[in-house]
């Protein structure tokens, strides 16, 4: 008689230990899906964090073309009695033409500018470029706001002069507690 409790206990001590092991198994089976998807999120993070580095240097190296484009065309074009463009003209469109190396996919008319011959043609292709290079920054500054690295809440010298400096007050939308006069 003995014996079939005994056995019956071993049952009862196995059938725990097998649902213990059970939950752990659930348990590690929840923990392996929450890191998978965590693993998930941070890659596509990175993905982000790198197409918005690359649009960052794009935008940079754009502007760096826009700056050069202005001081083309705020310069001298030609030297006096001829249609040919100055000797530092000349060089600006060399530099010009370094600095949209890799960019003539995107910036067709500027590469066109670095080639000019005459002060004319220089006049002309700077309107364009300058209009192209507007188009270009613009396209690349409209996924800034949609970033997903913008503050959550607005950092104190952002603020404006008149508001609330208590970042807490300002969250719960409370002001500042001044004792009263003593008497």
């Amino acid at each position: 008689m003995q014996s079939g409790t005994f056995l019956d206990s071993a049952a009862s001590v196995a059938a725990v230990a097998a649902l213990v092991g059970l939950l752990y198994a659930r348990a590690s089976a929840r923990a392996a899906r929450s890191a998978a998807e965590t693993a998930r999120r941070s890659l596509e993070l990175t993905e982000r964090s790198r197409q918005a580095a690359a649009r960052a240097r794009l935008r940079l190296r754009v502007e760096r073309v826009g700056e050069l484009v202005q001081e083309i065309a705020t310069s001298s074009f030609a030297d006096p009695g001829t249609e040919e463009l100055s000797p530092a003209t000349k060089a600006q469109c060399r530099v010009l033409y370094r600095a949209v190396i890799g960019l003539k996919d995107i910036l067709p008319r500027s590469v066109e500018l670095s080639g000019a011959r005459s002060a004319i043609d220089l006049n002309d292709r700077v309107g364009k470029a300058s209009a192209e290079i507007d188009l270009v920054v613009n396209k690349l500054t409209k996924h800034r706001p949609q970033s997903a690295y913008r503050p959550r809440h607005q950092v104190p010298w952002n603020r404006s002069p008149g508001a609330r400096s208590g970042v807490a007050a300002t969250a719960r939308g409370h002001t500042r507690v001044t004792p009263p006069p003593s008497p």
